[in-house]
């Protein structure tokens, strides 16, 4: 918010912001009443949970990407450098933080790059010679490559998370059969 708001759309900035706060408390909200009475009860119950709430993830990767579409060819290079920064890390986070559920790492990632590519590209339509000087051709490029690297990065934690459940419920069998038989 401060970093973009003396060069876009004023009132559409803070209504990214009122959006995100609200968005945020919400999720904020679903986050305790999981950790506080579904965390350690039956998965059916939590399987639910997760599919009922499900939208929130993409709900939050639009409201990141709306940046891109509020204006952010506008602001100077380094504004820009800031925000890519930002929602660089937001994507190494949801790739990294989701992966232990594929589906929504997925459905984060690619809500995020689907929404930020077409806010990029309708940047460019509406202001061919901002996108231009602020290189925004070269940067959708860069994007491409970057969401199918934060895919690889999800799908390859998820492989990793996995392989150590086997291994941890293949201990937890041994140790039940070396308990049994002693």
């Amino acid at each position: 918010f401060a970093v973009l708001y003396q060069f876009v759309y004023k009132p559409g900035l803070i209504l990214w912001l009122v959006l995100s706060v609200l968005l945020a408390i919400y999720r904020w909200r679903l986050t305790s009443h999981y950790e506080r009475h579904l965390k350690d009860g039956d998965s059916d119950v939590q399987i639910h949970f997760i599919t009922k709430n499900a939208w929130t993830w993409p709900a939050t990767a639009v409201l990141w990407s709306m940046l891109v579409w509020l204006g952010f060819s506008q602001a100077p290079q380094f504004n820009q450098q800031v925000c890519f920064v930002t929602l660089a890390s937001i994507g190494v986070f949801s790739a990294t933080g989701y992966a232990p559920h594929l589906k929504t790492m997925k459905m984060f990632i690619n809500t995020l790059m689907v929404s930020l590519l077409l806010g990029m590209l309708w940047r460019y339509v509406q202001d061919q010679e901002a996108a231009e000087a602020s290189m925004m051709y070269a940067i959708f490029g860069l994007e491409l490559v970057f969401w199918r690297l934060l895919l690889l990065i999800g799908h390859r934690l998820h492989k990793s998370h996995l392989e150590r459940l086997n291994l941890l419920r293949g201990n937890y069998e041994l140790i039940n059969s070396l308990q049994a038989q002693t």
